[in-house]
This record gives structure tokens, C-alpha cells and sequence, in this order.
């Protein structure tokens, strides 16, 4: 007798122990809510929760601190994605779906985010191809960043760059203003050289003067996505 009741004492005890845990932690938890720590408040409601699993109100406020956690890192990864600081944006959207899976706004953030940085890869891409002088290839990547993030500037920025640098040619002293700046593709089969030329004036907008003493032979030829200079200059080695 004595033996069940020492069993029993203890039984209480501990349920007593893990009911005084839980109304801790819950009152620890309440604490960080009030001054919007949502993290912590998080924590210490499912402590609380898991200590008095039976508790209805631990759990009502668990839920509530869970939604806020999930929207104060959302509203971080929105600040973070502001600034372009992509990865840690992603970040962010990534800890808010961990507390609500199924939160719109932390998806979305999150695929945003998540364009963002592919973005930023392209574009590091086209700066590389930029500074190794091909310009053909850097031009495919700012546009494939620009596809993946429609508001970057740099790329943005790049391209209209490329387009100056496409629509004024230099040919030695002289600035030729072309009428495109689209890189060049020409595929020519047994054509004449006046045909090829004007093919390329076509393409160019500018326009060509023969000499008389220039002899009529056939070319082929197959450029694709060239410069203007590179493409001048392959006719005029075949024509001569």
C-alpha cells in the first residue's frame, strides 16, 4: 500500500513539474510575442505544447506565433530582395515556409528570390564574356537575366551598351552608324559578290560603292551572329 501510494506521489509530482515546464515556457513564449520576437515566441509555445499536449490555449498560440514568424521573414526577404541581396533573400522565404508550407506570399517571395540569383549568374556571365570581348555570347546572357528578372538595372544597362557600341562602327578614321544592332548571320550559296554585298547592306543599312575594275565571282559563305566588321571583312577577303 504504502509502495502505490510513493508510486502515485510521484506520478503527480511529475505531471506537476512538466505543467509548471509548460505555464514557463508559455509565459517565456508570451514575452517574446509582446515585443514581436516571433522566433522565440515560436520555440517556447510548442515547448509549452508539447509539455501539456492537451492544453488548447499552448496550441492556439503556438499557431498565432507561427503565422507572424512567417510573415515578419517574409517582409525581411521582401527588404533583402529590395536591396538585391538575393541569397539571403531567398533565405528568408525559405525560414517563412518552414513555419506556414502553404503561405502564398512566401512562395512567390521565394521563387522571386530565387530568379534573382539566376539572374545575377547571367549576368556575372555576360560581364565575363563582355570583358573577353564576346560580345555576341554576353549579349545571350543579359538577355537570359533579363528574362529571369525583368527589374535588372545592370543588365538592362548592358545591353543599351552593347546597342551604342553596335550602332557606331569605326572603319579606321571614319564612324559608320548602322541601321541594326543585331548581330549578322549570312548564308550565301554560289552568289555573286555584288549579291552578297548587298545582302549585307541590306542587313546593315549601309550601302556599298563598286569599283568598276572589281571582277564578278561567285562566294559562298555562312556567318552566323557576327559583328558587322566581321562579317566586312570576310566578304571583302573572298571578293578580292
Amino acid at each position: 500500500m504504502n509502495r502505490q501510494r510513493i508510486v502515485i506521489t510521484a506520478l503527480a509530482a511529475t505531471l506537476l513539474l512538466a505543467g509548471c515546464a509548460g505555464n514557463r515556457a508559455f509565459t517565456q513564449g508570451a514575452s517574446a510575442a509582446r515585443v514581436g520576437d516571433w522566433d522565440t515566441a515560436v520555440s517556447r509555445f510548442a515547448e509549452a505544447a508539447r509539455g501539456e499536449p492537451g492544453n488548447k490555449d499552448y496550441r492556439i498560440e503556438l499557431r498565432r506565433a507561427r503565422f507572424e514568424a512567417s510573415k515578419e521573414h517574409v517582409r525581411r526577404g521582401s527588404e533583402r530582395l529590395a536591396a538585391r541581396n538575393c541569397a539571403a533573400a531567398a533565405d528568408a522565404f525559405r525560414t517563412a515556409l518552414t513555419y506556414e508550407p502553404t503561405f502564398e506570399a512566401a512562395s512567390h517571395g521565394l521563387s522571386t528570390a530565387l530568379g534573382c540569383q539566376e539572374a545575377e549568374q547571367e549576368y556575372e556571365a555576360g560581364v565575363a564574356h563582355l570583358a573577353a570581348g564576346r560580345e555576341v555570347l554576353a549579349r545571350e546572357a543579359f538577355h537570359r537575366a533579363i528574362g529571369r528578372d525583368p527589374s535588372h538595372a545592370g543588365a538592362a544597362g548592358k545591353l543599351k551598351e552593347l546597342a551604342r557600341r553596335a550602332d557606331r562602327t569605326m572603319m579606321g578614321p571614319y564612324e559608320i552608324r548602322l541601321s541594326s544592332a543585331n548581330p549578322i548571320t549570312i548564308r550565301l550559296v554560289d552568289a555573286s559578290v555584288r549579291e552578297a554585298f548587298g545582302v549585307l547592306s541590306k542587313l546593315s543599312g549601309v550601302n556599298f560603292l563598286f569599283d568598276d575594275e572589281i571582277k564578278e565571282k561567285k562566294v559562298t559563305l555562312s556567318l552566323e551572329g557576327v559583328r558587322f566588321t566581321q562579317a566586312l571583312d570576310m566578304l571583302c577577303t573572298m571578293a578580292n
